[in-house]
C-alpha cells in the first residue's frame, strides 16, 4: 500500500523516500577495512536516486 503523508514544508507537499542499494554477494570476501567502501557505494546510490527525481530505488551499478 502507498500511504500518502502530508508534508507542507516540502515542494511536493507529501512525504518522499529515496534509497540506495549495494548488494553484497555472498561469495564475496569483504573485511572491516571494507565496510567504508560498502557504505559509500550505497551512499552514492542513494545521492544518485535523489538526483534522479527522489522518491525512488536506485541500485549501486560499478559499472556506471
Amino acid at each position: 500500500a502507498i500511504l500518502s503523508i502530508q508534508h507542507d514544508d516540502s515542494p511536493l507537499r507529501k512525504i518522499t523516500m529515496s534509497t540506495g542499494v549495494y548488494i553484497y554477494n555472498p561469495g564475496d570476501i569483504i573485511n572491516c577495512n571494507d565496510i567504508d567502501r560498502v557504505i559509500d557505494k550505497a551512499d552514492t546510490a542513494l545521492y544518485r536516486s535523489k538526483h534522479d527525481g527522489r522518491n525512488r530505488i536506485t541500485f549501486f551499478d560499478e559499472v556506471e
